[in-house]
């Protein structure tokens, strides 16, 4: 997979290998992560334009992808202990296999800063927290850190990640819940001033189709109905976002209404969707 995304020309490479296979224990030593990184490094600048190396991410304090799926309190920031360790046998790895070079492509490591969140809370980034870990990257020429989940950080805090040296900030379900909840807000406008032809439903249908195919969220959402039922739509983790390419194949499903919005009241639209109201 990885000479795929070098050949196809991505010049940002993660090099994570903490996932288990099939046969390996349910948690690997760090100094086989490291090796096995060091193997996809390998396998990339085997196939790498040399005009057009590519950067390497390493480090492996990866959350589960779209948030948590244990209600979270409080996160432990990564230990400088564990983030020199984490450094310095991802370097011997390189060595080992003469990638010096691209050890000098090394930009950045994973890290945990102590922001997450999971289907109904945002862990906000704590600078105080953090102090420490901001600090030791000093030490180490030419390397950031990459924080993940920093979906749904207010701005303050998303200022303060990159002042504090987390220049690589990963987003995913943040950008497709936006999207949703315009999605959604224009229903609800189709609901209370559409009248002369169908709705297009779209909220029942994306729940047809969940409840229908649940391998999406099924393991990620827990309680009793009406709280699956709640997650299903709202959660921070935005599990629907896997159900938007389906959705035009739903029986029954004939696209939205057209224009939703054009023609409705700008007081109703505005509240629907939380714009301001319009200057005189």
């Amino acid at each position: 997979m990885v000479d795929s995304y070098v050949r196809a020309g991505f010049r940002k490479i993660h090099l994570d290998a903490s996932m288990t296979c099939a046969d390996d224990p349910k948690t690997l030593a760090a100094d086989i992560v490291a090796e096995r990184a060091a193997d996809l490094c390998e396998s990339a600048e085997s196939v790498a334009d040399p005009a057009r190396a590519p950067y390497y991410i390493i480090g492996t304090e990866v959350p589960v992808p779209g948030g948590a799926h244990e209600d979270l309190q409080e996160l432990a920031v990564t230990r400088i202990e564990d983030l020199a360790n984490t450094i310095e046998i991802h370097r011997e790895g390189f060595e080992t296999r003469g990638l010096q070079e691209a050890w000098s492509r090394v930009i950045g490591v994973v890290v945990q800063p102590g922001v997450e969140f999971d289907h109904a809370r945002i862990i906000d980034y704590q600078p105080g927290k953090a102090k420490a870990l901001s600090e030791v990257i000093l030490n180490y020429d030419g390397l950031v850190y990459e924080a993940h989940l920093t979906d749904y950080q207010t701005e303050t805090a998303l200022t303060n990640l990159v002042r504090d040296h987390f220049a690589i900030l990963k987003v995913g379900p943040g950008l497709t819940y936006a999207a949703r909840e315009a999605i959604f807000a224009l229903s609800r406008i189709e609901q209370e001033w559409i009248t002369d032809r169908p709705l297009s439903n779209i909220c029942q249908k994306l729940d047809e189709l969940m409840l229908a195919n649940p391998g999406y969220w099924d393991q990620y959402y827990f309680g009793d109905d009406v709280e699956r039922a709640l997650a299903r739509k709202y959660s921070f983790s935005d599990r629907l976002r896997y159900y938007w390419p389906d959705l035009g194949q739903h029986a029954g499903w004939t696209g939205p209404t057209r224009s939703s919005a054009v023609g409705s009241p700008h007081n109703a639209t505005g509240k629907v969707l939380k714009r301001e109201p319009a200057e005189g």
